[in-house]
């Protein structure tokens, strides 16, 4: 809504249902015209009528998830988030994607996807590993977002998980203050990127053209550089220009082509665009991604950015192009018109692709308690499994442990006790 400020979302936990909530999390969305939520107060009421602010706080201009933790003693039924003022400039718009309300127990303890690890791991989490029930496998992870000192969110690939229950065990490994991140959204998702803009020597896109058409590659108007902007240019009708390139679409789960693109279209122009998939000189025999027309009064853009769903041609290799065909390029009576024709450039072309993600998501099951003293798979295992201080060799697959000057093997003490390790 564009009325005047106050604006507010409001959510009811259900009759009899209260929550002590202790942490927001929210996401804000611009749009490009930083719609960002600025000025509010997150709020609680028992009758939807009589609220208590609870937290003050003061939004950043970012599409970025921010959280705020606060005090709080009182289960409410009703959660509002009032907003008293928004970082768009052009009215009173405010936009929020996404919220997440969170409690806590006092003393903190574990509960649903959280744990507490006690202060006992690094600040900024770098130290955290999980591992297979085995407690020694490890499993790829994710970091996505992190306050540091205070929580940060994980998320952990499996090999696989039943149906029933369910739930599957798994080991967190924390406490070693050398550790460095081992976070890898790429192996954890399965994602994998393939950028095909700029293509090298022998393999490059080709042009197809016909009538008075023009195909080239323009190096004074591309979104990005290095420039892969081609652009397909004409004043007239009676011409088709494609300019293309064969692409192998992964065989994965979900496949998406990222580009930017910008385009003219004269008054009577037609079909500039992204095809896919074409076995023909004709644009027809593919599947057009996008397509601009004039339609009596032109169209244009400047640069804009798509993510479009390939998945439909995973697996397969086809041919991608950026096309100008003008419908009546069969009629030679328009040839000479000029309120025809048009132009098309893109720009910045890859293919991001996913592996598959169970859904729905298993539920959590009860955590285990803190295993002090266990040897961990990552921490200070030498390479030539000798230790540092001199001490005979470790077994083959031994740990080393420095300590007090002397030297730990598996757990086998030299010259003095060994630390908590890991």
């Amino acid at each position: 809504t564009n009325s005047a400020f106050p604006h507010w979302v409001k959510y009811d936990l259900g009759t009899a249902i209260t929550k002590t909530a202790r942490k927001l999390r929210l996401k804000s969305f611009g749009s490009g015209v930083n719609c960002q939520l600025k000025d509010f107060k997150l709020q609680g009421s028992n009758n939807d009528a009589d609220w208590t602010d609870i937290l003050t706080a003061v939004g950043s201009n970012t599409d970025a998830w921010q959280e705020w933790a606060f005090a709080n003693s009182v289960a409410y039924r009703y959660y509002r988030i009032y907003v008293t003022s928004s970082y768009y400039t052009g009215g009173n718009q405010v936009s929020i994607w996404e919220i997440e309300l969170m409690e806590s127990t006092s003393p903190p303890a574990d509960y649903g996807s959280d744990v507490y690890l006690n202060n006992h791991c690094q600040d900024d989490f770098d130290d955290i590993r999980f591992t297979k029930s085995n407690g020694d496998t490890l499993l790829d992870y994710w970091l996505e977002s992190k306050v540091n000192g205070t929580s940060a969110i994980f998320w952990i690939e499996f090999d696989s998980i039943p149906a029933s229950p369910s739930t599957v065990n798994f080991y967190i490994y924390y406490d070693n203050p050398s550790a460095s991140s081992a976070s890898n959204e790429k192996s954890t998702f399965g994602i994998e990127n393939r950028n095909f803009d700029i293509p090298p020597a022998g393999n490059s896109w080709t042009c197809v053209k016909s009538g008075v058409g023009a195909c080239t590659a323009v190096d004074t108007d591309y979104h990005s550089s290095p420039y892969n902007a081609y652009s397909y240019e004409t004043s007239r009708a009676c011409m088709r220009a494609r300019l293309g390139q064969n692409i192998t679409v992964p065989d994965m789960a979900s496949v998406y082509l990222h580009y930017w693109i910008k385009w003219w279209v004269n008054t009577w122009g037609n079909h500039v665009g992204i095809v896919i998939g074409a076995t023909t000189t004709d644009a027809s025999s593919g599947t057009w991604l996008e397509a601009h027309s004039g339609n009596g009064s032109g169209s244009s853009s400047g640069w804009v950015e798509r993510w479009v769903d390939i998945s439909a041609w995973k697996g397969q290799t086809v041919k991608l192009e950026v096309v100008d065909q003008d419908d009546t390029d069969d009629d030679p009576t328009y040839c000479s018109y000029g309120d025809h024709g048009g132009w098309v450039r893109a720009d910045d072309f890859y293919i991001s692709s996913a592996g598959s993600a169970v859904s729905p998501e298993p539920t959590w099951g009860t955590w285990g308690g803190e295993e002090k003293g266990q040897a961990s798979p990552f921490a200070c295992k030498k390479a030539d499994n000798i230790c540092s201080c001199g001490s005979p060799s470790c077994p083959t697959d031994g740990f080393c442990e420095e300590c007090c000057g002397g030297c730990c093997c598996s757990g086998s003490c030299h010259t003095c006790p060994c630390p908590v390790v890991g």
